[in-house]
């Protein structure tokens, strides 16, 4: 009897993969970044904002001292969000850990501000 991927006529016939299941659908990133910053809630709000739009999901952690953040979305709109925190005093040369996944691990976006 003939298996599926090996036929009697020799032809070996691979499982099918689409492109989108070879290919992770989801860009994490992780990152924190000692920094004065100053003017917390507007900018709480503005990646609040920022985030809610590129509908990116995770958390980022405000505080005088820096920045502490884990976010997940479509690669392009992370790094459209890493843009948006490289416009921020301090901030300019902030370098977040890249990882793929197949699926959104985090549920809603959250920027909250910590006293440190």
């Amino acid at each position: 009897m003939a298996s599926p991927c090996f036929p009697q006529n020799g032809i070996v016939l691979l499982p099918w993969r689409s492109h989108s299941e070879e290919m992770p659908d989801v860009s994490n990133i992780s990152c924190y970044q000692f920094a004065p910053l100053e003017d917390l809630k507007p900018l709480r709000s503005r990646l609040l904002l920022l985030g809610k739009e590129l509908e990116l999901k995770g958390t980022v952690l405000l505080s005088t001292e820096g920045i502490n953040f884990f976010i997940a979305g479509i690669r392009e709109n992370v790094d459209l969000f890493v843009e948006e925190l490289r416009r921020v005093p301090g901030l300019k040369n902030i370098q977040p850990k890249f990882s793929p996944s197949k699926s959104q691990p985090f549920t809603r976006m959250l920027v909250k501000i910590k006293k440190e």
